[in-house]
């Protein structure tokens, strides 16, 4: 199975780039990741993977002024949750791109239930080799966005030149702040996470994107948000029937996932890495 395609073609994405094939996954392992997907999104709410929710997502689009007659595009898709809540919410289409082809399929079948296959199109891509239409996206947005991309350089070429006149961008991303990437206390971080991770210092972003094409309007410490975020969650699931009545594979993706929070924030409170809001603008083109 390729793990860029799963039957449609979506809005934007140059017909389909496939990347490497991947390894049969037995029943156990499929019913495993499943059964994960479902433990998580019991802390961050449904089709939700990380902290966040549809209050939080409404404020990070607000610079957007969404309306129904913009195309815009999310490359941290996940289940869909966010993409979802965009487009009921805006009455708009987008186009939803997730890295992990298991997530993306799970997210892609969750529009369909919701009767929004064609509003919010979910499918796979490869963050390192992904090509992006040119001027097809009036807003790009990602959540948690290139912490893992190892070439941040061309993904964000990839986003500028997608981007329509006047186009938007915004993200968040976890950045260093009082360390270097090879700094040995980030290594439990570091592999806790489901890809490499390779974070740049909040400079390094603003001055890329300068640099580059755009015009980074907002860069905003949001580590506080993002600490109530965490915290306020696990505090009210702790509450719940079904946390008490969690399956083994369940509570072991719980203690998984705690583990990994505890980690961020205890990094966060050594002012190692923060957490980012970044809002920028194509740059006008002199004629």
């Amino acid at each position: 199975m390729k793990a860029w395609w799963y039957g449609f073609e979506p809005l934007g994405i140059e017909s389909p780039t496939p990347v490497a094939d991947l390894p049969e996954r037995s029943t156990e392992e499929v019913n495993e990741a499943a059964e994960r997907a479902k433990a998580i999104q019991l802390i961050w709410g449904d089709g939700y993977l990380n902290p966040g929710g549809p209050d939080y997502l409404l404020s990070l689009v607000k610079p957007l002024n969404v309306n129904p007659a913009m195309s815009l595009l999310d490359l941290s898709a996940g289940l869909g949750g966010s993409t979802r809540q965009i487009a009921t919410t805006f009455d708009v289409y987008i186009t939803g791109l997730e890295r992990s082809p298991e997530i993306a399929a799970q997210g892609h079948a969750l529009s369909i239930r919701a009767g929004l296959a064609k509003k919010v199109p979910i499918s796979c891509y490869d963050v390192e080799h992904f090509e992006l239409r040119p001027k097809a996206f009036d807003a790009i947005l990602g959540q948690y966005l290139t912490v893992g991309v190892r070439d941040k350089e061309r993904f964000f070429g990839q986003v500028t030149q997608a981007l329509k006149q006047r186009g938007q961008f915004t993200f968040t991303d976890f950045v260093i702040t009082g360390a270097s990437a090879q700094d040995p206390r980030l290594k439990p971080w570091a592999d806790s996470a489901p890809y490499p991770i390779t974070p740049w210092k909040v400079e390094h972003y603003v001055d890329y994107l300068n640099e580059h094409g755009l015009q980074c309007r907002i860069s905003e410490d949001q580590s506080d948000t993002f600490k109530t975020l965490v915290l306020n969650r696990w505090h009210q699931v702790v509450e719940t029937e079904a946390f008490r009545n969690l399956s083994q594979p369940a509570a072991a993706a719980l203690f998984s996932e705690a583990s990994k929070y505890m980690e961020i924030l205890k990094l966060m409170d050594e002012k190692l890495i923060a957490f980012y809001r970044f809002y920028a603008t194509l740059k006008a083109v002199i004629q």
